[in-house]
This record gives C-alpha cells, structure tokens and sequence, in this order.
C-alpha cells in the first residue's frame, strides 16, 4: 500500500535573513503608514478625552440651563395655589449664575387655569446653589 509520502516534497521556506539586515527591511512603506496613522489616531483621541473632561468638570461645578431651570421651577412652584397643575416653559441664560425665564400655567384656588410670568436667579457653584424668585406676575 502506497501512501504517497515517497513523492512528497516540503514547501519551500521563505530566505532566512542575515543577522546583519536591519529589522526595519523588508516592511513596506504602507505598513509604516497604516503606523503612524495609528499612532496619531490615539494621540489625537487621547488630546481629545483630556479637554472633553476638563470641560466636563467646569460644567459639573457650575451647572447647566437645564439644572438652573429646574431650581428655579421648583421656586415658582412652592409660591403656587396647586403646585400639581403647574406646566413650565422656561429658558436659562448664563454660566454659573443664571437668568431663568418662563411661563407656568397652574390652578388658582377655584380651579381656573391661570397664566403666571417668573424671572428667577440661580447661582450654581460647585455642591452649592442659590435661588432667588426676582418676579411671579400672573397675568
């Protein structure tokens, strides 16, 4: 029984290189730019978390519009007849001391919806915030 192993032939192996090449030889130049393109890329995205996170942190301790809207929101509703009813539209202007302005539409004591205009100031810095309700005028 023959099983084909007389014939057979090892595939042939690629130049061993000479101790005396350096090892940068034999790479093509495509391969060290897909290298330095990589290398940029981690630079670049490295860079780019240290600002996003610097930013972050300055937003964290002075608050955002939205944060500032909902203090002053809660203000305005403590000063409501039916604090339940109550529906916001406001706006925040400002970076760490906020001006809010807006609307809310509630229940007066006998049931009827009424419109009301507010200002408020909210300073926010760092764990500490402070609402001041500048003006509630129902209209």
């Amino acid at each position: 029984m023959d099983t084909g192993l007389a014939n057979y032939q090892a595939p042939k192996l690629p130049k061993r290189k000479r101790d005396s090449d350096p090892w940068w030889k034999g790479h093509s130049k495509g391969v060290w730019a897909a290298g330095a393109f990589g290398v940029l890329v981690i630079a670049g995205g490295v860079g780019l978390s240290i600002v996003t996170a610097q930013n972050e942190g300055e937003q964290d301790r002075y608050g955002t519009p939205t944060e500032a809207s909902m203090y002053c929101e809660d203000a305005v509703r403590d000063q409501l007849k039916a604090p339940d009813t109550a529906e916001f539209d406001t706006s925040a202007t400002g970076s760490g001391t906020y001006t809010v302005t807006g609307t809310v539409d509630s229940e007066n004591s006998f049931g009827a919806m009424l419109r009301s205009d507010f200002q408020c100031t909210v300073v926010i810095d760092g764990d500490t915030q402070r609402t001041t309700l500048d003006s509630l005028e129902q209209r």
